[in-house]
């Protein structure tokens, strides 16, 4: 299948990675994200995240299954769980901001405006970010963007 591009704005909530948490916890309850049919889909957020983090139950007949869905992501958002400078989401420095929107302080329309599929890559990358602005310069939402999954 490959790796998927994404992008979302979610509303500033505090810092970057509340406002991660809450744009994950709206991703996984609007069951905006890929998953096999075979599946059933995790009950909560925090199931989900298990999944992927905890170590398999080798001795599962589940265990191949499993295998796939860690291997192949959701294609998401929900495939980063960090956001910060070391990071699974990196937000950009002024410099890396202006050479992508052509501004150090972007709104949600300049962000809406940029192809981001054209600056990301077609592999599993985690994803970046960006604060977004209003008119009077205050931080209103986040700009996620990336690609995940196999």
């Amino acid at each position: 299948m490959g790796a998927s591009g994404w992008h979302y704005i979610q509303p500033f909530d505090t810092d970057l990675q509340t406002t991660l948490d809450a744009l994950r916890r709206r991703v996984f309850d609007e069951n905006d994200y890929f998953w096999f049919d075979s599946v059933p889909r995790p009950a909560t957020l925090a199931e989900l995240d298990a999944m992927f983090t905890d170590e398999p139950d080798f001795e599962s007949p589940e265990f191949d299954i499993l295998v796939d869905v860690v291997t192949s992501g959701t294609h998401s958002i929900l495939d980063a769980r960090t956001a910060g400078p070391r990071g699974d989401i990196q937000p950009l420095n002024e410099m890396e901001a202006v050479a992508l929107f052509g501004i150090a302080r972007p709104c949600g329309k300049d962000f809406e405006r940029v192809d981001l599929g054209q600056h990301t890559p077609d592999r599993w990358n985690g994803g970046s970010c960006i604060a977004l602005y209003d008119p009077q310069g205050s931080v209103t939402s986040i700009g996620f963007w990336g690609a995940t999954g196999d």
